[in-house]
Parts: C-alpha cells; structure tokens; sequence
C-alpha cells in the first residue's frame, strides 16, 4: 500500500510537471507564432522594397536594408533557438509520456496484484466486526451469568445449609423439593405480574370512563382468579370488537393509541392467566408424586426392618433348639418352637406401615420379641418350666396365627 501511494505521488508530480511542460511549450508556439509574423512581414517589406514600383532612393534603401538585415538575423537566430527548445522539450514530452504509461502499466498490475489482497482485507474487517459483536454478546452473557451466580450465592446464604444426601431416593427428594421451591416462586411472580396488570387495566377503565362519560361502554371487568374460563373472554373479545366496530372516524388519535394500548394489556393478561393454570396444574401433579414416592420409601423401609427381625428371631429359634437338645427337653421346647418358626414365616411383611391399621406389624413383633424373650429365660432356667407357661405360650402362639392369617385385617390386642 505504501509503495502504491508513493507511485500516486510520483505520477501526480509527473503530472503536474507535464502540465507545466505543456504550458511552456504552447507559450513558445506562440512566441513562434508571432515571430513568424514578423518575419512574413520583414519578407513582405523586404518585396516590396525589391519590386520597380516602389523604389527609394538609393541612400534612403541603403539605410533601411542597414537597418533590416541584422533585425532579421536577430529574428531568425531566436527563431532557431526556439525550434531547438521546442524540439528538446516534444522529445521531453514524450519521454515524460512514456513513463506515464509505464507508470500506468504498472499501476495496473499492482492494483490487480492488491485486489485479492484488498478482498481479503475486506473480509478480515468484516470478520472483525462480526468478532466484535459477539464478543460484545458474549460479555453481556458473562454479566448477566456473574449476576445470576451473585444472586444465587446469595440465596444459598440466606436459605439454611441442605442435608447431606444419603441414597438416591433422598436426591430425587431433594431435586422435587427444588423443583416445587422454583414452581412456587414462578407462581408467585405470575401472580405478582398478573396483580400488576389488573391494577393497569382498572385504571385504564376508569379513565376511559371519566373521558367518555357522555358514551359509556358496558365491558365486564376480570378478576385474576384461577377458574378465568374462555366464555368470558369470548365476551370481552366481543365487546372490544364492538368498541372498535362504534368508533367514528373523528376520533382522537390518544384515545386510540389508549385503545391499542388496553387491547395489548388484556391480551397480555389472558397468556399471563393460562401460564398461571398451568404452573398450578403442574405444581399440583408434582406434589401428588412427591407424596406418593414418600409412602412408598417408607413401606419398602418398614419392609426391610422387618425382614431384619424376622431373620433375627429365626437365628434366636434356632439357638434354643440347639440348647433345648443339649439339655434333653427336646420334646416340648420343639413343639413350642415350630409353632413360632411358623408364626415368623407367616407374618405380613408387606404390610404397609401408614394404613388403615397403622400399629399392626409392630404389634405382632413386639410379641413375639416378648415370647422369644420368655423362651429364653426358659431355655436358662429349666426348673422354671411348667404346664401353665406352655399353656400360655400355646396361646400366644394362636393368637399369632390368627392375626397372621388375618394380614390386613383388624390390629392386633
């Protein structure tokens, strides 16, 4: 580029120089012309100072061709001395045009050399600014994110510290109890937003009923309330369709651009209303299955426990038989333990904790906690055993089967 700009100047001096050259030389031809003039003349007077009519007398001739020759000498040498000028200065001229050609030629060859090199810088400009932009919209990003991360920095310090989570079931709590906080305070903002419309849009009523009080306009006023059914938005369409339909063409231009504007407040209104139903359809399925995946945690954790126990008192079970043979009384302690063994393998263990019957499972295990405890004593202190301890026992164990037979059925007594 630098090298293109100096060739302009080069060429522009050039230019200027050959107008001057061109200048210069006209001034000579003119100078040549007029001497040309002159020399027309001196040859002409010279004729007829030659010719018989006009003859002089021979001192007065004498004088005036004295007088003419060295004028025409003179005249004839600048006459020289300027065709020699003017030729050096057409060989000049040419010269001069010749490298202005030269210089033309190679001006074109550079431009066609820098074209694509212009093209490119072109698109490398464009290209900035379109890296410029996005950069720009980037940043604008990274604000509103910093913000966004500030505001929930501060959230998170203001709300108490969350439990540490144990299980997965404990983390889909957590994730719905997130869910329901974020539903929630969408609710809240629709609401806000929706208060703050109704708010707008009974002013605009009450204004457009001060301004036109002469011409009242009976249009129902909506209330933001959940069941805001279609049948009377159906009507308030109506109603505005007649406002318009009854406006005359005299009408102010205010009073129409109020118009527009009310038209686009309740608009606004109706999606603000139907946004808020759904997020409160919503909210309302979320806490039925949130409700839902908590009884059932608690029934498959009720489950597990009494599996555990179960399993424990089997183990008990099986430690009394093998002290009740040790000991020879095989005989009835076996009765008494098939018949637990049998209770233990009967009982309901998918019976839910928060039925009907809340306390059922429980009670049942608490006695024959209780039982097993007796037998163990028993087992310990064998001269303790008599008939009445089997008898109660042997009722005891009745009892069980019923209820566990039962399932579901009454708590037990």
């Amino acid at each position: 580029m630098d090298e293109i700009k100096a060739k302009d100047r080069i060429i522009f001096s050039l230019e200027k120089e050959l107008e001057t050259q061109t200048g210069y030389v006209q001034k000579l031809q003119l100078q040549k012309e007029a001497l040309d003039e002159q020399l027309f003349l001196v040859k002409e007077a010279e004729c007829n100072m030659s010719s018989p009519k006009r003859e002089i007398p021979g001192r007065a001739g004498d004088g005036s061709e004295h007088c003419s020759s060295p004028d025409l000498r003179r005249n004839q040498k600048r006459i020289a001395e300027l065709n020699a000028t003017i030729r050096k200065l057409e060989d000049r001229n040419t010269l001069l045009g010749d490298e202005r050609n030269e210089l033309l030629k190679r001006v074109r060859e550079t431009e066609k050399q820098c074209k694509p090199l212009l093209e490119r810088n072109k698109c490398l400009a464009k290209r900035n600014d379109e890296l410029m932009l996005s950069l720009q919209r980037m940043e604008e990003k990274l604000k509103a994110v910093t913000k966004e991360n500030s505001e929930m920095r501060e959230k998170i310090t203001s709300h108490p510290p969350l439990k540490k989570l144990k299980s997965l079931n404990d983390l889909d709590q957590a994730n719905e109890e997130q869910e329901t906080e974020f539903l929630k305070l969408q609710v809240i903002e629709q609401q806000n937003i929706i208060d703050e419309l109704t708010r707008d849009r009974e002013k605009l009523i009450r204004r457009r009923k001060h301004r036109r009080s002469s011409k009242p306009i009976k249009r129902p006023v909506l209330d933001p309330f959940i069941g805001y059914d279609e049948d009377s938005m159906d009507s308030e369409t109506s109603s505005m369709a007649s406002f318009r339909t009854d406006r005359t063409p005299a009408t102010p231009d205010d009073d129409l651009d109020e118009s527009l504007a009310a038209e686009e407040s309740e608009l606004r209104f109706r999606q603000l209303t139907k946004e808020y139903q759904a997020l409160q359809r919503a909210y309302a399925l979320l806490q039925e299955q949130t409700g839902g995946i908590i009884d059932a945690e608690r029934e498959a954790k009720a489950q597990e426990q009494l599996q555990a126990e179960v399993l424990r008192y089997k183990a008990k079970i099986e430690d009394l038989e093998a002290t009740l043979a040790q000991k020879g009384q095989v005989g009835i302690w076996l009765l008494v333990l098939l018949q637990m063994q049998a209770i233990g393998s009967d009982l309901p263990l998918d019976h839910p904790v928060h039925g009907p019957h809340p306390g059922h499972g429980l009670a049942l295990h608490s006695d024959l906690s209780q039982t097993v405890s007796e037998c163990s004593t028993l087992c310990f202190c064998p001269w303790c055993f008599s008939g009445q301890n089997v008898h109660q026992l042997q009722q005891r164990m009745r009892l069980g089967k019923k209820e566990s037979a039962r399932g579901r059925g009454a708590p037990y007594k």
